[in-house]
């Protein structure tokens, strides 16, 4: 009798424990289908900032990433990329160049993920052709966002073209003392 009360009590533990892992936001399975990731070479568009926004549109409102390390080689964005918040942006061996209006603008808790330079000598390197245009825009209040391995091409923008990275009116010092030793520069 007391073998049948044990395992009767363990088995109710057991199914307890079940039901709260399956319904509860700590679930593995709720994690996962949570951080999805989307594959920008794979999204309709002109260039690679239309499939790159195109992916980002996809993702879900709790963000994700887009994956755009299949564009490789050169690259053009006409338009504004907006990285919003949660999502993280893959970059891989490519230089983008951004003409017209094309920039990438982050917001809080972004991530900016490119390759770095390796012995191949190829990497994530970012260029404009456009007057006063910056390639990398801090929006105004952002805090928390990453940019790591981006290589900016320094000699091809003349004296009168923008900075490659902007801080938006509002982007104080501390979001400088933190992109500092995050950035890559050529």
């Amino acid at each position: 009798l007391f073998l049948i009360l044990l395992c009767a009590c363990l088995i109710a533990a057991a199914a307890r424990e079940t039901s709260t892992r399956e319904s509860g936001p700590t679930d593995l399975r709720f994690q996962i289908q949570s951080s999805k990731t989307v594959n920008a070479a794979s999204m309709a568009g002109a260039d690679a900032g239309a499939k790159i926004n195109s992916a980002i549109a996809s993702l879900p409102s709790n963000g994700g990433v887009v994956d755009a390390t299949m564009l490789v080689g050169p690259q053009v964005i006409n338009s504004t990329v907006s990285i919003p918040e949660q999502v993280t942006l893959l970059l891989g061996p490519a230089t983008f160049t951004f003409t017209g209006t094309g920039q990438f603008v982050m917001h809080a808790v972004s991530a900016l993920k490119g390759q770095a330079l390796g012995l191949s000598n190829k990497g994530t390197l970012l260029t404009t052709r456009s007057p006063g245009l910056s390639v990398l825009v801090i929006a105004s209040g952002t805090l928390g966002a990453t940019v790591e391995n981006i290589s900016f091409d320094a000699l091809s923008r003349a004296t009168a073209l923008a900075p490659a990275i902007t801080f938006a009116s509002g982007g104080n010092s501390s979001n400088r003392k933190y992109f500092r030793n995050r950035l890559i520069g050529a």
